[in-house]
């Protein structure tokens, strides 16, 4: 075989497998409504979703009020009986609380027991969209799986299905079940169904300690979709679902959910039409079958050692025991340690040379870091100043692009060093600074042990199918092979994490440099192949490489505008201070545009809203003076105050004559030692709203008309500032003023457009 064929099949193998790694994460065909009664159908499961899940529902709500009026009845009609648990949630996290109302049923198992796993899944949406991934396909995940379940034999043990209300104003649903619904003590597992997205694989993204048992019963399951690493990543991240509440009461869970095409995440977008079928399929396999398995086996011994786990293409799931890891990271330095004695006896690698390898591997990565850096900030500037607006995040050209910059950077790299040092330092210098994270990864981050582990054996024993290819004038068709064979273990587990990573996080500053080091660290070990393909001609692949960049990322500009199918984000806000009577007109966007400018002018300030929105949220906001409307400001009335020595105690009651959906209160300038809302105690830690001098805070959805009690104990016998803001959905009226609609390619996002009303009190 001539250098030049080796060099091009060794390309053309690495770039299809590349393509054909990440086209192979798919989920599973939608099975039709002509599908047998025993299995999941989700062409029937979105015919209860078209019912419920074509406006905006958040909690209190008219539509909330149809929307669980639908699922009762929807839960008698399979057989079951539905329980409604009307209660106040608190999240002492969030400093929130709310009033709720779940939807609980329980299918009874056959052996009479008390134990049983929970379904989960949030039925209220976000004020600024229909909700049908998030998270009106779990709740049809469970309605379907529960009349599949009702056609086939009975279980064991009992399923509770599981509609929690407020998920979105702070888990509050979640909250109350578990701190005061009866089943709650029954439950064994949790299994929660809660999107991101409206396309993609399902993929069980959080477990709980001790997962051995919940991992092994998700490998029985069919196209199980899941990481070690995903989970390592997740329990470090800020991010919260319902899992979180039974978690920290000590229940196991298992979360899944889709997360591609969060271009719909709460927004109108977010539609049944828009929902990918196979994606719900995808969450009702797992569905059926783990309430199939848990429902048939025994619940008290959940808990077993972490297993590291990780899914291949094609539908492929590795998983094997924690405690096993450190026999195969031994193998590993073994087999590095031997190819190393080697190199050195064979004086084609000197101890320098090697340390020169590493720093080489080091360097390379940390320019790659700075690719990715330079490149998200580039194309932000570019679409800020110069270019149409458009959605840069989710822009698969620009990623793409960034992909091609940073393999031209490594080839570069190494096509230059490699003209003073041999292919083995080079490669060993990569593969040694591969072991350390092995090591390190397997001492302290247990489940992302295998991205370095089998990569890094693959590596190895390539490097020596290189050499042996390479002995020759012309390469041996045999050693070229296995050189991209053994590249595989790189490019299945490689290759999906750099386009998960672009999935989950986008082209944000967070993600480009996520993307730009994991694609840096695993170009390192594909150096082997890279000998063979820069053999014949060392400047082709890095010219080819920048080339592709450059041309990559021209299409991005041309290209990247705002749609109707993927609109440019943004809210609007009018906000009051009653005591004063400044108005002001804010929106939070990136840019100004024609329909911005109807509201903040087209030279607007810039800044927070502070004392609107409770302190974490610091977003910037454009903003412009705004005429004083005759808006009710929310009411705060004292009913009972107990003075004491060193303290004070008293009640008030909040209300929002408006009939405001949410009331933010924070005391600026006191110290909260104790509160409690509606009876319910706010739990006193370190990030509720029971903290020092001026942060206590408390946000409360779905306000009653006669409002909430409020009890509060400081430490202050003086009087007490209370700040009281009532938010409601959509802009008010101007009279004598008519503002044009968003067009087509605008939309807003999360809790939608608002009107605030702000009142100082003392008591």
């Amino acid at each position: 075989m001539k250098r030049e064929t080796a060099s091009a099949f060794v390309l053309f193998f690495l770039a299809a497998s590349a393509a054909l790694s990440v086209a192979l994460v798919r989920a599973p065909a939608a099975l039709p409504a002509s599908a047998p009664a025993t299995e999941f159908s989700a062409e029937r499961a979105i015919g209860y979703l078209n019912l419920f899940a074509q406006t905006a529902h958040p909690t209190g709500s008219p539509e909330h009020d149809r929307v669980r009026d639908y699922l009762m009845g929807e839960l008698i009609r399979l057989g079951v009986t539905p329980e409604s648990q009307v209660a106040t949630g608190v999240m002492p996290k969030f400093s929130s609380a709310g009033s709720v109302e779940n939807i609980a049923a329980r299918l009874k198992g056959s052996s009479g027991g008390a134990d049983a796993m929970a379904l989960v899944a949030h039925y209220d949406s976000v004020a600024a969209g229909p909700g049908a991934g998030d998270d009106g396909s779990g709740v049809v995940t469970l309605l379907e799986t529960l009349r599949a379940l009702k056609a086939g034999p009975a279980l064991k043990n009992d399923v509770i299905f599981l509609l929690t209300d407020g998920e979105e104003d702070g888990l509050l649903g979640a909250a109350a079940f578990v701190s005061e619904h009866a089943w709650a003590r029954d439950v064994r597992i949790a299994i929660n169904f809660d999107s991101r997205g409206i396309s993609g694989v399902s993929q069980m993204f959080e477990t709980s300690p001790e997962n051995g048992e919940l991992v092994r019963e998700l490998a029985a399951s069919p196209h199980p979709v899941s990481s070690s690493l995903a989970y390592e990543i997740y329990k470090r991240l800020p991010n919260d679902t319902d899992m979180t509440v039974f978690k920290q009461h000590g229940v196991p869970v298992m979360n899944f959910g889709f997360i591609d095409h969060w271009e719909a995440y709460h927004t109108p977008l977010d539609t049944p039409n828009h929902l990918d079928r196979g994606s719900l399929q995808h969450n009702g396999s797992y569905a059926l079958a783990l309430a199939r398995q848990f429902g048939n086996r025994e619940l008290t011994r959940l808990r077993a050692p972490d297993e590291i786990y990780f899914s291949l293409p094609g539908g492929w799931f590795v998983h094997y025991a924690g405690k096993s890891m450190v026999r195969y990271v031994a193998v590993v330095f073994l087999m590095f340690a031997m190819l190393g004695v080697w190199a050195f006896r064979a004086r084609i690698v000197t101890a320098l040379q090697l340390l020169y390898g590493f720093a080489v591997f080091v360097a390379a990565v940390a320019l790659c870091a700075a690719a990715g850096f330079g490149l998200v900030r580039l194309v932000t500037w570019l679409h800020l100043n110069w270019l149409p607006e458009g959605d840069v995040i989710r822009s698969n050209l620009y990623v793409l692009s960034l992909v091609a910059f940073l393999v031209g950077i490594w080839t570069t790299l190494y096509t230059l060093l490699r003209k003073k040092i041999s292919a083995e330092a080079l490669a060993l210098g990569s593969f040694a600074a591969w072991t350390v994270l092995a090591g390190i990864t397997a001492g302290f981050l247990h489940g992302a042990s295998y991205v370095f582990l089998w990569p890094l054996a693959g590596g190895l024993i390539a490097l020596v199918a290189a050499r042996m290819a390479l002995t020759k004038q012309e390469p041996s068709p045999f050693w070229v092979v296995m050189v991209c064979v053994l590249a595989l273990p790189a490019i299945v587990i490689l290759v999906p994490l750099v386009s998960g990573l672009f999935t989950a996080l986008g082209l944000t500053l967070q993600g480009a440099l996520a993307i730009a080091v994991v694609t840096g660290l695993g170009l390192g070990v594909f150096l082997p192949q890279l000998e063979l393909i820069t053999q014949p001609n060392s400047r082709m692949a890095s010219l080819v490489a920048i080339l592709a960049g450059v041309a990559l990322f021209a299409a991005g500009a041309v290209t990247v505008r705002y749609t109707s199918d993927d609109p440019k984000r943004s809210i609007q806000v009018y906000a009051l201070d009653a005591d004063t009577g400044k108005a002001l007109w804010a929106n939070l966007s990136d840019r100004l545009d024609s329909w911005t400018e109807q509201y903040v002018t087209s030279a607007p300030s810039r800044g927070p809203l502070p004392g609107f929105f409770p302190h974490w949220i610091s977003s910037s906001f454009w903003q412009h003076d705004a005429p004083r409307l005759p808006l009710l400001p929310p009411q705060a009335m004292l009913i009972e105050n107990t003075p004491e020595v060193y303290t004070r105690s008293f009640s008030v009651r909040i209300s929002s004559p408006r009939h405001a959906r949410k009331i933010f209160i924070s005391a600026p300038e006191t110290e909260v030692l104790e509160a409690s809302v509606n009876g319910r105690l706010l739990e006193k830690a370190e990030s509720s709203g029971v903290s020092p001098k001026g942060r206590w805070s408390l946000d409360y959805s779905n306000v009653p008309e006669t409002g909430i009690e409020l009890k509060l104990r400081v430490k202050d016998t003086g009087p007490v500032k209370l700040r009281v803001v009532d938010r409601s959905a959509g802009l008010p009226a101007v009279p004598g003023r008519v503002f044009a609609p968003r067009s087509a390619e605008m939309t807003t996002i999360h809790y939608g457009d608002l009107t605030m009303v702000r009142k100082m009190f003392v008591f």
